[in-house]
């Protein structure tokens, strides 16, 4: 069976940035910030040192992918060595704007579902001839995997739930932003997202278009990020002048609901944003299509 019908956008941060988020101040940060991190935070969760790496290669066979990046990026390309392996990447691609969210969607919402769901789901499909079906109540599971990244046991840490976040991303899209879930590939062995056209077969996008939109900062590990499920979202067209400065953008129009612990008030179904949901049990509805 398979999920076809939700879609949401979590973020997990200090409260004083959420409360910022959740009036409409969309702040980006970029990917050489993000490298950095990592020496701070062991390379888990909140960082990762291999951002934006669109080639690996063995150093005996990095001569030739080197001189062909050479051609098309001059300056541009940052060739770095990790132990046996040879790594490239833009310098322009680290300094592109972006921020992320986690993606609740069909992915997520199933490999996270508790045993005794998987099987009132099953028992669900079983009794009903129709191919697709409905499945009320199901309870929003936030794995622990990326709740222990951002430290969920601190009281100055709450999370936000962007609701069917069409309207925000629709908004973003009037400052030129490109947004697109990211595509985990295996980075413990030799690979290239150029000469393999993983561009291509990922985001439907020509090599042209792929360099332009900075491609090469949507593919992440899929050994250590995977349980992620990140949607990232790019201004490609701007840059940041350096990993400590940001960029803040003003969305208007936008509506919240901030929930207080004890108010047994369900959210309105027109809201954007769902506040102080660090502590609420949410249910959602799916929409199940039978395999």
């Amino acid at each position: 069976m398979r999920e076809v019908q939700i879609f949401d956008f979590l973020k997990i941060m200090k409260k004083e940035y959420l409360e910022k988020l959740s009036n409409g101040q969309v702040y980006f940060s970029c990917c050489a910030k993000w490298r950095s991190a990592a020496k701070l935070y062991d390379n888990k969760g909140q960082g990762d040192k291999n951002e934006g790496v669109f080639a690996k290669y063995l150093r005996k066979n990095s001569r030739k992918p080197i001189q062909n990046y050479k051609k098309q990026f001059g300056k541009d390309l940052i060739v770095r060595t990790d132990g046996e392996y040879v790594l490239l990447s833009r310098k322009s691609s680290l300094y592109v704007p972006a921020t992320c969210f986690y993606s609740i969607d069909s992915q997520s919402i199933i490999n996270e579902l508790p045993q005794n769901e998987e099987e009132r789901i099953s028992k669900i499909a079983e009794s009903t001839q129709d191919n697709e079906f409905r499945v009320d109540n199901v309870p929003l599971v936030i794995p622990n995997k990326f709740s222990d990244d951002f430290h969920w046991e601190k009281d100055d840490v709450e999370a936000i739930l962007i609701k069917s976040p069409k309207n925000f991303v629709k908004k973003l899209k009037d400052f030129g932003m490109f947004g697109n879930k990211i595509t985990y590939i295996d980075m413990s062995k030799e690979y290239d997202i150029f000469a393999e056209k993983l561009y291509e077969k990922h985001y439907n996008l020509s090599l042209e278009a792929a360099k332009e939109k900075h491609i090469d900062i949507f593919f992440k590990d899929q050994k250590n990020y995977e349980h992620q499920y990140e949607y990232r979202i790019i201004l490609p067209k701007k840059a940041l002048k350096s990993a400590k400065k940001g960029y803040t953008i003003k969305l208007h129009g936008l509506k919240k609901y901030v929930y207080k612990k004890g108010n047994k008030e369900v959210a309105p179904k027109d809201i954007d944003f769902i506040c102080n949901t660090k502590n609420l049990r949410i249910k959602l509805c799916l929409i199940m299509e039978k395999r």
